[in-house]
């Protein structure tokens, strides 16, 4: 029985071996053609923020098709603040950034964005500060009536305690009415 053996090693196992690198010095090969995307560098919080500040951050890269999820460090230097409290280590959203002068007023408020039909609305449409009356169908009975604090088209946002929230919520409603609230206000529902 002839067997030849180099280090002690087997031909089967020099095969094995030898297959080994070849699959690796391909694999290398291959994944270092692949173009990876681009990255932007969004912010992650260090320690809890509160709503209607901005507390310390570092930012870490995602792939550039995320980035308008989440907050960059412009967004944040250009006078934006988190509309909600924010824990410790999250990446900060992007849809809870509002200018600094929309923060909330109450702690216990938040602001949250709408989606609205405001087809009911006169001249140029709803405008920040403006009272809205909110219903289930144009001209029907109020569910909320409330002051706009931003307007966005197709969405509004307002300030909402947990009363509110839990009373809008109720409703189930995806699409709200708004007009404009005349001086004497508008039945409620």
């Amino acid at each position: 029985m002839l067997e030849s053996r180099v280090l002690g090693l087997a031909p089967a196992q020099w095969a094995w071996i030898a297959a080994t690198l070849v699959a690796g010095v391909v694999s290398i090969w291959l994944l270092g053609t692949v173009d990876e995307e681009p990255t932007v560098d969004v912010a992650v919080t260090i320690g809890e923020w509160r709503a209607g500040e901005v507390g310390e951050f570092v930012v870490v890269p995602v792939p550039e098709s995320l980035a308008p999820l989440f907050a960059t460090r412009e967004m944040l230097s250009g006078g934006a603040v988190s509309s909600v409290a924010l824990p410790d280590g999250v990446v900060v959203p992007a849809a809870v950034l509002v200018e600094e002068k929309l923060a909330p007023d109450d702690e216990t408020a938040t602001l949250m964005r709408f989606p609205v039909d405001a087809s009911l609305w006169a001249g140029p449409g709803p405008r920040a500060g403006d009272v809205a009356v909110f219903g289930r169908r144009p001209g029907g009975c109020a569910v909320l009536i409330a002051e706009l604090r931003a307007v966005d088209p197709g969405d509004v946002t307002l300030e909402v305690d947990p009363d509110m929230v839990a009373r809008l919520a109720g409703e189930g409603l995806e699409t709200l009415a708004i007009w404009e609230s005349p001086a004497v206000g508008w039945p409620g529902c």
